[in-house]
């Protein structure tokens, strides 16, 4: 694109096994990227395994980058970059219930994510952890996608993830379903720390939003469901633009979309706590807001969340505790 702009299709998808006897998905796949001009493919439970080598998942005029899970079969991610998308960096995690990889190019992180369903709270936490340390310090926008398997995630209201935190804190032990609640908040608050939006507002699988895309960057002009004959997963395809970080005109020196908001612990505030830092936010100064920049608006809404949630909120120690 002309003045200094980049545009990009993204592509998720579930596949459910790539390599399947009796059944070319990579073919059918090798369709959806040439009918939909699609730059970046990200699929999940891939069920690859170290043994398998790139010729038999190489799709031409793509570099794929993969994580097979680890400890037993199943999950798996790939990233698929047309060629001539540079990649900055890469690392993959698994811990056998969990899979996440990272690709880094000049002005995007992609994030791709397998969850299974039964992951215990612990690692969940590893995962996110992890996406914690990869992100921290970047100055690019964040893609996030995957098949996370909680289908209310995504869908909340900032209202109504308050309401989630308030029942974990008052129905801790509950079992299983305290146990999704909890997972639902923790992606919640990756989701906040970074201040991404879920794009994705139609079921993926069945009647269920499974598959879902979160991103900072605010120049998405198409999403789509679309479905296949490989998965039982709709396809989704993102469209998106941004500015070439080499010839935009402004831009925030203190990485725009970060904050402190995750060094609290959240988790643990009452729900008296949660309107201490509802009062705190309004009784801050907003004189002069409705003339000021989108991206002085962000900056300033975002020290005002954290300095009141600063105000009411325990600091997590040092090992995030």
């Amino acid at each position: 694109m002309d003045g200094g702009l980049w545009e990009r299709n993204v592509c998720s998808v579930n596949v459910n096994n790539l390599l399947v006897k009796r059944h070319n998905k990579i073919t059918e796949i090798e369709v959806t990227l040439e009918e939909e001009k699609i730059d970046i493919l990200l699929l999940q439970e891939t069920k690859l395994s170290n043994e398998v080598d790139g010729n038999e998942t190489f799709i031409e005029g793509y570099v794929e980058v993969r994580q097979v899970r680890q400890g037993r079969g199943g999950g798996g991610v790939s990233i698929y970059l047309r060629n001539g998308i540079g990649i900055v960096s890469s690392k993959g995690f698994s811990n056998g219930w969990m899979e996440i990889l990272t690709v880094q190019t000049m002005d995007t992180m992609y994030i791709n994510i397998y969850k299974s369903p039964g992951i215990e709270i612990e690692k969940l936490k590893e995962g996110l952890e992890f996406i914690y340390k990869e992100i921290e310090g970047k100055d690019v926008d964040l893609l996030v996608a995957g098949d996370i398997n909680l289908p209310r995630l995504g869908r909340w209201t900032p209202i109504e993830l308050a309401e989630a935190r308030t029942r974990i804190v008052n129905s801790r032990g509950n079992g299983e379903r305290d146990g999704a609640t909890q997972q639902e908040v923790l992606f919640m608050e990756l989701i906040e720390s970074y201040f991404l939006d879920q794009v994705v507002n139609t079921a993926t699988r069945e009647d269920a939003t499974l598959d879902l895309v979160f991103t900072n960057s605010g120049n998405i002009r198409r999403v789509e469901a679309i479905t296949n004959g490989y998965s039982d997963h709709r396809t989704i395809i993102v469209n998106m633009v941004g500015y070439v970080k080499e010839r935009e005109e402004i831009r925030d020196k203190g990485n725009h979309y970060l904050s402190n908001i995750k060094s609290f612990k959240c988790e643990n505030i009452s729900e008296e706590k949660w309107k201490d830092i509802i009062t705190t936010f309004r009784s801050q100064d907003f004189r002069g807001f409705d003339r000021l920049e989108p991206e002085n608006m962000e900056k300033l809404l975002r020290d005002y969340l954290c300095k009141a949630i600063g105000e009411h909120c325990e600091e997590k120690g040092a090992g995030g505790g």
